[in-house]
């Protein structure tokens, strides 16, 4: 009684968790959605326009961006090096 059922063991602890892949699948659409606005010349795009166009909700943008600073500032994560 004691097993855990395959579907819900681990068999590998490096294997990202729904939920990261989920936030950042979300976050990368945001981005997506605020660079196209760019090339539309919006150059100060607000969380509402980017939430409309990305299909998350309101909650959920500014769950990952509270400013609307945050998305036109500079990428906080590590720079690029594909080209």
């Amino acid at each position: 009684m004691g097993t855990v059922p395959p579907r819900m063991a681990r068999t590998d602890d490096s294997a990202p968790d729904g939920r990261v892949a989920r936030r950042q699948r979300s976050i990368d659409a945001v981005l997506d959605v605020v660079l196209e606005m760019f090339t539309e010349e919006a150059m100060f795009p607000s969380i509402e326009q980017a939430a409309t166009r990305s299909g998350l909700s309101l909650r959920s943008v500014y769950r990952y961006f509270s400013d609307p600073s945050e998305l036109v500032g500079p990428p906080t994560g590590p720079p690029c090096t594909t080209r």
